[in-house]
């Protein structure tokens, strides 16, 4: 038990090594590349389910530079938003990009060690929850994101899956 946990704490500081070498250039990497990056942040903000004027609460697990902190709350000007990531300088980047914005919170924490302190009408999750280390982890964090949204809340997850060669192969046989 104590291995898989020193291979979790290993990956996870490996991660946030990434995120805080690739901080400031990281807008510009993530355009190149996810192909239709902007569309999907859109997708996902106007996913939500709620009135432009509401007062909401919204956390962004993974929050990056805050490039999805920043549509939500240009939408939702009312909103309050904790930005959570793992990353000094992720949350740097974001401060600079969210500083017109009021009502915003930073957290810098991994998925492992955080806690939710409240309950969320909106937790999203952008690129980010594949960090998790295998299935039982991502099971558990989602268990913890359940358990904190309101009754009316949602949790809305833009997310990527590799598909290796030979299964895409397979796939693009039928067609």
């Amino acid at each position: 038990m104590l291995k898989m946990e020193d291979e979790i704490v290993n990956k996870t500081e490996k991660i946030k090594n990434h995120f805080e070498d690739e901080a400031k250039e990281f807008d510009e990497i993530i355009l190149n590349l996810i192909p239709y990056y902007k569309q999907m942040v859109e997708a996902l903000v106007l996913s939500i389910p709620f009135d432009k004027e509401e007062n909401i609460e919204v956390i962004d697990l993974g929050c990056g530079t805050g490039t999805l902190a920043s549509s939500i709350k240009q939408r939702f000007k009312n909103s309050q938003i904790t930005c959570l990531d793992i990353a000094d300088n992720m949350i740097s980047v974001a401060k600079t990009k969210l500083e017109k914005f009021r009502d915003i919170r930073y957290i810098v924490s991994d998925f492992y060690k955080f806690n939710f302190y409240k309950d969320y009408d909106v937790i999203v999750s952008s690129l980010a929850l594949h960090h998790l280390a295998d299935d039982e982890d991502k099971k558990m964090f989602y268990r913890k994101i359940y358990d904190s949204l309101t009754n009316r809340g949602v949790f809305l997850l833009n997310h990527f899956q590799i598909i290796h060669n030979t299964l895409l192969s397979q796939y693009i046989f039928f067609f």
